[in-house]
């Protein structure tokens, strides 16, 4: 599934795309890599997509989502990985969208 699915910027906003159609590819992938139990199927795809949305935006008791821990690895390799645009900020720099 690595190549099918992507994230791309849309019109000011970050967009993940994953094909419905390979959410059964997906499901196997995560229990081949023991992240789940093997022995489980997708009975239908578009019931199974609603309910990973549901399970991506559900938060947690601190107001995490999936979603959220998703960024948070993904901002945290691309420091690890010194990617450009991000940089480490002088002590005395005031955060971005403060006065």
């Amino acid at each position: 599934m690595a190549n099918e699915a992507e994230a791309v910027i849309e019109k000011g906003n970050i967009v993940i795309r994953v094909p419905i159609n390979n959410l059964r590819a997906a499901l196997r992938g995560a229990m081949d890599a023991g992240i789940i139990e093997p022995g489980y199927v997708i009975t239908s795809r578009e019931a199974a997509a609603k309910s990973l949305c549901l399970a991506l935006n559900d938060s947690d008791e601190d107001g995490a989502s999936a979603v959220h821990q998703m960024f948070d690895a993904a901002f945290e390799r691309c420091i690890e990985d010194g990617a450009e645009g991000f940089d480490e900020a002088p002590a005395t720099a005031p955060r971005e969208g403060t006065p």
